[in-house]
């Protein structure tokens, strides 16, 4: 099968995934009836969790504007869910291109199976699109690394069981410091901090986790000081290019469901749509 029969099939398989997801809210239970874990697994299996992987690795090697289109079907039902699953397949692919072979045959199967989610942990109560002012440290000591610090607003951090975490290894070093690892939730040393639910995007799974002299193997070191915060800023640089295009799908869906109900909903002896106020709202928006 060529590229773009591969991606013709994994893109009709993520529509036949928001069709039953779909289901599933329309069903009274709504959208939040399914755990993460299962919505992880029913991503496995239409591929979604591979989509950029090797295929020398289990997953199908397809392109950043494919990632792109499945993303967006995903938010026209549920952004937070699309931004849970991107986050998984991102830590896998990123594993997949930087890890050390042990790293990844630890990792990169489970992943893409959807046995666990996974998340990539940049922000800390002080430090936000100012990266580079991280407070997380990084000493290296016999065998590996500590780690000690907290990172907030983490997407999937409420139930991911793999974080790639990045911290500062020299004082002082600002951006060349900064380091990134592979961290395991179930280690010693490693505390999951779950606040409230998000309300309408609580499907994206945020939340933090404190390390404290959290043990890294010396193959844990996924992306090296020097490294790390160039390659994250082209993995954010592409975050950018397709948040917005799940933003764009998002406000199209809810485009189309208002403009259906205008059309059905009667108001001072007409329907909306016979309303000019209502006709202008909806453009506006478009």
């Amino acid at each position: 099968m060529n590229r773009r029969s591969a991606e013709e099939l994994l893109l009709e398989r993520t529509r036949e995934l928001v069709r039953d997801y779909g289901a599933g809210a329309a069903s009274g239970g709504g959208r939040m009836d399914r755990t993460a874990a299962q919505w992880h697994m029913r991503a496995a299996q239409a591929g979604l969790l591979g989509l950029q992987v090797p295929q020398a690795l289990g997953g199908l090697g397809l392109s950043f504007s494919c990632k792109v289109e499945a993303l967006k079907i995903l938010a026209t039902h549920d952004f937070g869910l699309a931004m849970s699953l991107v986050n998984t397949h991102n830590v896998a692919e990123q594993i997949a291109r930087l890890g050390h072979p042990d790293l990844v045959a630890s990792w990169v199967p489970r992943l893409l199976a959807g046995e666990c989610s996974a998340c990539t942990a940049l922000t800390e109560r002080t430090a936000g699109s100012d990266f580079a002012a991280i407070q997380t440290r990084a000493r290296a000591v016999p065998g590996g690394w500590q780690l000690d610090g907290v990172k907030t607003w983490i997407t999937n951090a409420t139930h991911a069981e793999l974080m790639v975490v990045y911290a500062q290894t020299l004082e002082g070093a600002g951006a060349s410091g900064i380091a990134g690892f592979v961290v395991d939730a179930n280690a010693p040393g490693f505390q999951r901090q779950v606040g409230p639910a998000m309300g309408p995007v609580a499907s994206m799974g945020t939340g933090g986790f404190a390390l404290a002299a959290y043990h890294c193997a010396t193959d844990d070191l996924l992306a090296p000081p020097g490294e790390a915060f160039k390659d994250i800023l082209r993995a954010i640089n592409g975050a950018r290019i397709y948040v917005a295009a799940m933003c764009c799908a998002m406000v199209g869906e809810c485009l189309r469901v208002a403009s259906a109900f205008g059309g059905q909903r009667v108001a001072f002896g007409k329907p909306l749509h016979g309303h000019q106020a209502w006709r202008w709202t909806l453009a506006n928006a478009a």
